[in-house]
């Protein structure tokens, strides 16, 4: 190696350290941040993103037909087989769908899509449990407001059928009682008679039963019967406001269960 080529290598070596130590901090006045380095992305990635901002900015609706290949070939001067990559990408995450020898529609949006996609993004969370009772906070209260107000009778009937195998079993048999948990909040999902609602019950007990059962076994049956036996209570007076209150405060409970804290959204 000459010289030259050896104390270039040298200096660049220096300098990578130089700027991992200070990329953080401040030199001369000059705040420095975290940087990460740029990448190329594809033709294909661009134009779906492209596409893809048309439906959600509402420009294309559902049922629309998209431009045809050869339209979208001249619109971005790229090749058919670029534009076939962009399109087969949105047809895979459902977005469009594609009817032979007639072109691409923008696809009627699925609520079991939109499930499936959210389940990989909260099992890849840090903290996937953490993730799910944060979101309980927030969700669960307002739509067991919304419950009271719109469940039907045969649904109250069910709930009450619920309680009685979970007073039943007790602590008898908790994996059971976990089980009949689930159960019980999934039936309060549905009787807002919102699919979007009961979609996202499935994604968050789908998650919880990972973990739940362990869970059970060091905090008992008996503050889930408790609450669950308000919270059939406040059902059957149909009193959407304490429904509310009392979920709010079961989700609460059982955050303190499991953390040994009061919840606290405002830290990490």
């Amino acid at each position: 190696m000459h010289n030259s080529e050896a104390k270039y290598l040298a200096a660049r070596t220096a300098g990578n350290v130089q700027w991992q130590q200070r990329k953080k901090g401040t030199e001369n006045g000059v705040v420095f941040v975290e940087l990460k380095p740029v990448r190329r992305v594809k033709l294909s990635v661009q134009i779906e993103q492209q596409l893809q901002q048309q439906i959600l900015d509402g420009k294309w609706k559902a049922g629309d037909r998209l431009p045809s290949e050869n339209d979208l070939c001249a619109t971005f001067h790229v090749s058919r087989v670029t534009i076939r990559q962009a399109l087969q990408s949105m047809a895979t995450k459902g977005l469009i769908e594609t009817r032979g020898g007639d072109g691409s529609f923008v696809a009627q949006p699925a609520m079991s899509d939109f499930v499936a996609r959210a389940i990989p993004e909260v099992y890849l969370s840090e903290d996937p449990l953490r993730t799910v009772m944060e979101f309980r906070l927030l969700f669960e209260a307002p739509v067991a407001e919304l419950a009271a107000r719109r469940a039907e009778d045969e649904q109250l009937r069910q709930m009450r059928v619920l309680y009685g195998r979970m007073t039943a079993i007790g602590a008898a048999d908790l994996r059971e009682h976990s089980d009949l948990d689930y159960e019980m909040h999934e039936l309060i999902g549905s009787m807002t008679h919102n699919p979007m609602v009961e979609g996202i019950y499935r994604v968050q007990n789908n998650i919880l039963r990972g973990c739940w059962h362990s869970i059970s076994t060091t905090i008992g049956a008996d503050r889930g019967v408790y609450y669950h036996g308000k919270l059939l209570t406040a059902f059957q007076a149909r009193d959407a406001a304490l429904c509310r209150a009392v979920m709010a405060e079961h989700v609460a409970d059982t955050w303190e269960l499991i953390y040994g804290k009061k919840p606290d959204l405002g830290r990490n």
